[in-house]
């Protein structure tokens, strides 16, 4: 959670003041790089979370989490 909260602050914060600041195009990408980057630790440690502590419904647990995605965005 740590690693999320540094990655994904300095990135937002990064990526407002660059385009704030009206830089070239790779400056803001780099910091948009650097919020996905804190974003997959989030993703790591919730599947480690379902897998060690929901142990006998990882299955159904892994289910939802893909159903959130389809009504999150709507239509495939």
């Amino acid at each position: 959670m740590i690693f999320t909260l540094v990655f994904c602050g300095a990135g937002f914060f990064g990526f407002g003041i660059s385009l704030y600041r009206q830089m070239p195009w790779f400056v803001p990408y780099g910091f948009e790089l650097s919020v996905f980057f804190g974003l997959a630790f989030i993703k790591i440690s919730t599947y480690g979370y379902i897998t060690d502590c929901l142990r006998d419904r990882a299955p159904e647990a892994f289910a939802s989490l893909a159903l959130t995605k389809l009504y999150e965005f709507g239509k495939n």
